[in-house]
């Protein structure tokens, strides 16, 4: 197989001074996102080392000094998020929520956070189109993570991970698999199983059917290709979505100690 490119080390680490740096127990989250206005960045979701949580943009992730920060407790209002090391934070680019513009559609950048015992559902705006007067704006949605008894996603201990996954609509003729669930939140404490919420535009949440093996995972990692990779000891098992989009099925072991 002929390799189709190669990786590049970029200037933008803990320890530059022109890029964020970040606490030393900081979780990392990244997307692409498609913003206002033909707007086009790289995310990224970290924590300052004075653990405030912070958004990095950039629409030239290659270049040092074209990176835009923003505090994200000036958003946070009533909502205090954590304030330790290493607190759950995940985003995902191209939610498509709705608004009242002439399209009817607004692509937000979707964002869960871990707050004390919750993970709480948090939705900005991204507009560069004015080089000069960049432009970030992020709410708290009321209802985005609330199922149809109005509960939210509750917690029994802090995470050691939260991660999106775009899972689409799905081909199944079952109406209650065909709803527009366009994301599966994952998120696990240590060495539990992975947990999974799928959530949508104006609908309740909905727990989604988890992946059914009889393993415990000690970290996940996701794609854009519906495919999760999760480790278990030395094996990394890997899962595709079927082709509803519903269920998690496996689709190869990798035992990194052979």
């Amino acid at each position: 197989m002929q390799p189709k490119g190669s990786w590049t080390r970029g200037g933008l680490s803990a320890g530059s001074k022109k890029g964020p740096a970040a606490h030393e127990k900081s979780m990392l989250s990244a997307a692409f996102h498609r913003g206002e206005h033909d707007t086009n960045v790289v995310v990224l979701s970290y924590q300052d080392p004075g653990s405030k949580l912070q958004l990095a943009i950039s629409e030239d992730p290659k270049n040092d000094n074209n990176w835009y920060s923003v505090d994200f407790d000036s958003f946070t209002g009533r909502h205090d998020v954590g304030d330790w090391g290493g607190v759950g934070h995940a985003i995902a680019g191209d939610w498509q929520n709705k608004r009242h513009d002439s399209d009817g559609s607004f692509s937000g950048l979707l964002m869960a956070i871990e707050e004390s015992e919750e993970i709480t559902p948090w939705e900005c705006s991204v507009d560069f189109h004015v080089s000069s007067k960049k432009k970030v704006e992020c709410h708290f949605l009321d209802k985005t993570f609330l199922d149809s008894h109005g509960k939210g996603i509750y917690l029994s201990s802090h995470l050691s991970q939260l991660a999106w996954v775009r899972t689409g609509h799905g081909r199944s003729q079952d109406p209650a698999q065909t709803l527009p669930y366009e994301f599966a939140l994952l998120y696990m404490s240590f060495r539990e199983k992975i947990q999974e919420n799928r959530v949508g535009v104006d609908i309740p949440r909905i727990v989604g059917p988890g992946f059914d093996v009889d393993m415990d995972f000690d970290s996940f990692a996701t794609n854009d290709n519906k495919t999760v990779y999760a480790k278990s000891g030395s094996d990394i098992v890997v899962f595709r979505l079927d082709t509803d989009g519903w269920q998690w099925k496996v689709d190869g072991i990798v035992n990194t100690a052979i």
